[in-house]
């Protein structure tokens, strides 16, 4: 429904097909992992779920439908073609990061430790509590959904 730039915007049972999306995904892992019926094992794999559709919610490229997320979208990078989505999930934070390495992302692991003490201590300390002042617990489709809408604006304005 999208035509980026003239008009874009996220609506859910507009933009959510049947067979669901990141949005419900993450109502419904969100659920689960503080479901007190289930295992310690689930709902710890539930939260790990959480956590990627967290990340997923925020590539702008997971909010809009253009070329399949930018899968159809052909780009150099480092002066071989991938497709947009690749390079902006995994090249661009690789290349941040130094590379990616074998044993298990050590670079990854620093990389994201680095950010959490940012965000805890450093210079994202202040901005924090601005970032949760969206997060509703007992709304997670609606925090859900004001994240795609910011991710899928960023999209029609850049």
């Amino acid at each position: 429904e999208d035509d980026p730039p003239s008009y874009c915007g996220v609506e859910l049972d507009r933009d959510c097909k049947e067979e669901g999306c990141v949005v419900t995904a993450l109502a419904n892992y969100t659920q689960r992992a503080l479901d007190p019926e289930l295992s310690a094992w689930e709902r710890n794999q539930a939260a790990r779920f959480v956590v990627h559709f967290i990340g997923d919610i925020h590539q702008p490229l997971h909010d809009e439908d253009v070329s399949r997320g930018g899968n159809g979208i052909h780009v150099l990078w480092e002066g071989k073609e991938f497709n947009l989505h690749h390079v902006w999930d995994s090249s661009i934070a690789e290349k941040l990061i130094g590379g990616a390495r074998r044993r298990p992302y050590d670079n990854a692991k620093r990389w994201a430790d680095g950010l959490a003490e940012e965000i805890k201590t450093g210079k994202f300390a202040d901005e924090k509590a601005e970032w949760l002042k969206t997060v509703d617990f007992n709304d997670v489709v609606g925090t859900a959904l004001s994240w795609a809408r910011e991710g899928n604006a960023y999209v029609c304005t850049h």
